[in-house]
């Protein structure tokens, strides 16, 4: 087998978006990936309960869903789905009720959070 003519180190989006990339130019590339399943920080997984898919670090993607290489790459057919869910995200209090939710149309924001930030 011959050496490659680049190495990629992670497969996160970055990572394998590089890889494609090189690839496309005719070149040989292998990537490297430490931990045990591909796709870094935008990897979705069963973590509680079967069929309730978690994000397992970052859950907003703008970017990804602008891109023009993921937009032209047919990742429909590897199982890709771009979802929006209602919720985008949240960040609760100590005590769990949630002072900012961030949904696709605004952004809801508690009383004592404002204050907070008034101060």
């Amino acid at each position: 087998m011959e050496p490659p003519d680049a190495v990629v180190v992670g497969s996160g989006p970055n990572g394998l978006a590089a890889a494609i990339v090189i690839a496309e130019t005719g070149r040989r590339v292998i990537v490297f990936e430490a931990g045990p399943t591909v796709g870094g920080g935008a990897r979705s997984a069963e973590l509680t309960v079967p069929g309730f898919v978690h994000d397992i670090c970052s859950a907003v993607h703008p970017f990804a869903v602008a891109s023009p290489l993921f937009r032209r790459l047919p990742l429909g057919q590897h199982g890709l789905e771009w979802i929006e869910p209602p919720v985008m995200l949240a960040h609760p209090f100590d005590d769990a009720t949630l002072p900012v939710v961030r949904s696709k149309r605004c952004c809801a924001t508690d009383e004592r959070v404002k204050k907070s930030l008034l101060m």
